[in-house]
């Protein structure tokens, strides 16, 4: 029985470092040497400052996509989020 276990342990702490550690060590590294912009995230710059990403906010207009969700400001990221107001608030 203690056997059983030792072996069982051996193998998870092996797994768990080829598969939990190795495995995306590499893809990462191919990832960024075959196509660096898109596996750091296709992300803008301007005037040398991070300013987003070039993934985020796109609006989907072509009827080969299905419906994209809809969005209050236009798919910009900025103003985005909940004002927590209800229709009937006099704010809104």
């Amino acid at each position: 029985m203690r056997t059983q276990l030792m072996i069982a342990l051996k193998v998870f702490i092996v797994m768990t470092i080829l598969t939990g550690v190795l495995y995306p060590l590499c893809l990462t590294g191919i990832a960024q040497g075959c196509f660096p912009a898109k596996a750091t995230g296709s992300l803008l710059k301007k005037n040398g400052q991070l300013v987003g990403s070039a993934l985020i906010g796109q609006t989907f207009d072509s009827d080969r996509y299905f419906w994209s969700r809809p969005s209050a400001v236009n798919y910009r990221t900025m103003p985005s989020g909940a004002s927590n107001l209800a229709l009937t608030s006099l704010k809104f």
